[in-house]
């Protein structure tokens, strides 16, 4: 009886693999490429693949071996919805109108078709698992917080972790970020006792698993957008991914002493004056926050190992634009026009292109839309304000825009940036003006403007930035 219960057992396991095997082939022959996109949020530069000496991702590494990563990509607005919208709109913030984060992204583009959107109008099954579209973070007496993430054109499918995070450690540091006894009053981060599996991370992936597979059986082409909120603040993830990190490796970012006084103060946001240790601290809580979205991120990559869906799936991974640990005396989180909070990171990994490569063309978030279209042979929407960077996939070596634009909004007051391969020039309102030159100056201590020597650059800046991104040529044909 138990030779007969054991070769049972192995049969059913061998049909249940022949089954997801012939799905996953059967979704080979439909012709349609499946999407993967995740998303990080508030995720900078730092990571194994980008040659960050401690920041541990070994997961993004592996994605990174078989994508091409595109280390010159800016996002439109540095912050959550108005760079979410943007993307997923394929329009850029001065079209959106979105510049904060309190107003729902189709407040100004009723009849606008959403990159989700296109893809379920052309027979794909769609789905939003965790933060897509911008969405408050926490629960109130149970109840989930804002429904920005809600676009029945969009999605098949939705699916709001916060409803299920039940563990109470969990829901006290969400509830409570700053005076949680958990953490100290100036602090944002936390080291939690519980699972991956307790945290909202955690059910987002345990989710996008589950519709994964009910996907690959029903052999119906996908659009899973999977959102991750970490590394976000408040930094509170299980402690097995702060024990990654010694605070002995943490550098604290230096600057000189007269770092902001050619600064325009309106430039500046939240400037935290911690000590070194506290600052340490806060960086490592950082740190562990982007360890274990890396392991969420894991999960899905092996489950498409196991179904073997890599032949037919274009995944695409990125931050929704960059962040601050500290530089400039101590600024953190975004809404700044620095590189550290405008330079975003993004992989894209399709079947056809070269593997493993960096691109160091210049690109923006607002190009994904008419890329990803492209890439599963969609006709995308004529209004769209973006480049499709296809051709980069094959060719990474290419430069590519000779400009990119972002802009932010401080005390009522816009601040719109134009970067170069050279140089970032910024104006906010009429009177207050930065130049940088990044090659000589990568962290942007000097502000250039107004100096003689650079008057030439400077006025040739101010006209690209006033004449925009529609003026702005492909150098595609030159290469580095």
């Amino acid at each position: 009886m138990k030779m007969l219960y054991f070769v049972s057992r192995v049969l059913v396991l061998v049909a249940l693999l022949i089954s997801c095997n012939v799905s996953a082939q059967q979704g080979k022959k439909s012709g349609k490429l499946n999407v993967l996109l995740i998303y990080a949020d508030d995720y900078n530069t730092k990571s194994g693949y980008n040659g960050h000496p401690i920041v541990q991702t070994p997961n993004l590494d592996k994605l990174a071996a078989r994508s091409v990563n595109f280390k010159n990509a800016y996002c439109q607005y540095p912050l959550c919805s108005p760079s979410r919208t943007s993307l997923l709109s394929g329009k850029r913030p001065a079209t959106t109108g979105i510049r904060d984060n309190n107003t729902p992204p189709r407040t100004h583009l009723q009849s606008t078709v959403f990159l989700p959107q296109l893809f379920k109008q052309n027979g794909y099954y769609t789905a939003q698992i965790g933060k897509i579209f911008h969405s408050q973070r926490f629960v109130k007496d149970g109840i989930p917080q804002g429904d920005f993430n809600i676009d029945t054109a969009s999605w098949s499918f939705q699916y709001n972790e916060l409803v299920d995070v039940k563990d109470p450690e969990v829901i006290r540091l969400a509830h409570d970020p700053k005076t949680s006894p958990a953490r100290s009053a100036n602090q944002e981060w936390a080291i939690l006792n519980v699972a991956d599996e307790q945290t909202g991370d955690g059910l987002v992936a345990t989710k996008a698993l589950a519709i994964l597979e009910q996907r690959v059986k029903s052999n119906t082409p996908f659009f899973i957008a999977t959102g991750f909120r970490r590394p976000h603040a408040p930094y509170d993830v299980p402690k097995k991914y702060f024990d990654l990190y010694k605070n002995s490796s943490i550098k604290v970012p230096t600057s000189p002493a007269n770092d902001l006084d050619d600064i325009p103060p309106i430039a500046l946001t939240k400037i935290d004056p911690l000590t070194d240790p506290e600052t340490i601290d806060k960086i490592k809580g950082y740190y562990a926050s982007i360890s274990f979205m890396d392991a969420q991120v894991g999960k899905l990559l092996q489950k498409l190992d196991e179904y073997k869906l890599w032949d037919n799936t274009i995944v695409i991974f990125l931050g929704d634009h960059g962040y601050h640990n500290g530089e400039h005396r101590g600024l953190w989180h975004k809404q700044t026009q620095f590189e550290e909070a405008t330079h975003g990171n993004l992989l894209l990994y399709t079947p056809q292109a070269v593997k493993g490569k960096e691109a160091k063309g210049f690109i923006e978030y607002v190009d994904v839309y008419p890329t990803i279209a492209e890439l599963a042979g969609l006709k995308a929407p004529s209004d769209l304000e973006g480049k499709s960077f296809v051709p980069l996939l094959n060719a990474p070596e290419k430069k590519w825009k000779q400009a990119v634009f972002s802009e932010v909004v401080h005390e009522g007051v816009l601040g719109k940036s134009v970067r170069t391969e050279q140089y970032r020039y910024t104006e906010w309102g009429t009177d207050k003006v930065e130049l940088y030159d990044l090659k000589k100056d990568p962290n942007e201590f000097t502000n250039l403007a107004g100096k003689s020597a650079y008057s030439t650059i400077q006025q040739q800046l101010k006209q690209t930035l006033e004449k925009g991104w529609k003026t702005v040529k492909l150098i595609s044909a030159n290469t580095r």
